[in-house]
């Protein structure tokens, strides 16, 4: 009886948290006080480093990061991964369900997160994030 190996692969890719009050020190400063930090994650997927990437970043179900203590605005949201492609340099990320805002600051902080995750990848020079079909902005929007 021969035993069928399934090639899976492990791959680094990066998410984006947020170091509160910091300044910028940690990361780019996203003009809250707040920067954006990139966090290493070792994911095994057969999926697109992309996709990965995006589905490690809406697992954490946290306000805190346990291994780094940097803060997660995505934490109260509830959201899924449609799709995530890369096209002409342009990442294009659909994503499915509901924000929960905490409060104006938590616009440019979500932004970041998910802008950032996309822009880790050499391939990806511009991004368009979508929720329910509708830009992210739209969502984001407090009128």
């Amino acid at each position: 009886m021969h035993e069928i190996f399934r090639l899976v692969k492990e791959v680094q890719v990066k998410i984006y948290l947020i170091a509160l009050n910091d300044n910028g020190k940690s990361g780019k400063d996203i003009g809250t006080g707040d920067s954006v930090v990139a966090v290493e994650r070792t994911i095994t997927t057969p999926q697109t480093p992309l996709k990965a990437a995006f589905e490690a970043l809406l697992a954490i179900k946290e306000p805190y990061d346990k291994a780094t203590g940097f803060y997660n605005t995505l934490y109260r949201a509830n959201l899924k991964l449609d799709k995530a492609t890369i096209t002409n340099g342009k990442a294009a990320v659909y994503l499915t369900g509901s924000l929960n805002l905490g409060g104006v600051m938590d616009i440019p902080r979500i932004e970041n997160q998910l802008n950032e995750t996309a822009l880790q990848f050499s391939t990806v020079k511009e991004v368009q994030i979508y929720l329910n079909g509708n830009p992210l902005k739209d969502a984001l929007s407090l009128k």
